[in-house]
């Protein structure tokens, strides 16, 4: 990695990061220099407003209650701490963007690891609002992946349904219980979620 003359600049004080960026710094005593050290980043949208309508399981309620719009995606394992988990229940948040804005795409993402009984949602089905009240429904979207192959797989269930709105509701439906195949067979699942991609 190349940083030209003018990028260099001398650590003095605390660093005040306001847009998204990559630092790039290493340590130097005057003979020996270290490794160079490169992190990212990401300034997240905060403005926005988030209710869960579904209360995620104390085990899996993830980092805050923003965790689903906060940016900032989980990996393929559940436990990192990013995800929520949604036990024997739908999952339904609303979120208020506090001004009419034009929407192009809302997708919010899942995980699914049926060893762990975490199945994708059978469908997702969006809502908007003029007041966070009076909902209706403009989209509804099926899950079209396997439900039975194992390992830990992710994917987005999202609208492409344009529209202006200041409010927005996702509500994911439970798969249901284990079938009867599953070790866990007759036992309720739960839905994996993270981030919900508002374009």
């Amino acid at each position: 990695y190349q940083l030209n003359d003018s990028e260099i600049k001398k650590y003095k004080k605390p660093i005040k990061i306001r847009k998204s960026t990559t630092v790039t710094s290493w340590v130097n005593d005057g003979t020996k220099k270290s490794h160079l050290l490169i992190t990212t980043h990401k300034k997240v949208n905060d403005k926005w407003d988030i209710t869960l309508n579904s209360k995620p399981h104390n085990q899996y309620e993830g980092e805050s209650e923003r965790e689903l719009i906060d940016q900032l995606s989980g990996g393929e394992d559940f436990r990192t701490g990013k995800w929520q988990g949604f036990y024997a229940q739908d999952m339904d948040v609303e979120i208020d963007f506090h001004k009419k804005k034009k929407i192009n795409r809302v997708a919010p993402k899942f995980l699914q690891d049926i060893n762990s009984w975490i199945w994708f949602p059978s469908e997702v089905i969006f809502y908007s609002s003029k007041n966070g009240k009076d909902w209706v429904e403009y989209d509804r979207v099926k899950n079209t992946a396997s439900t039975t192959e194992y390992g830990s797989l992710i994917q987005s269930i999202g609208s492409s349904k344009a529209l202006k709105t200041r409010y927005i509701r996702v509500v994911a439906k439970n798969f249901g219980v284990c079938p009867d195949w599953h070790l866990g067979a007759g036992n309720t699942t739960f839905i994996f979620a993270d981030e919900i991609v508002v374009e």
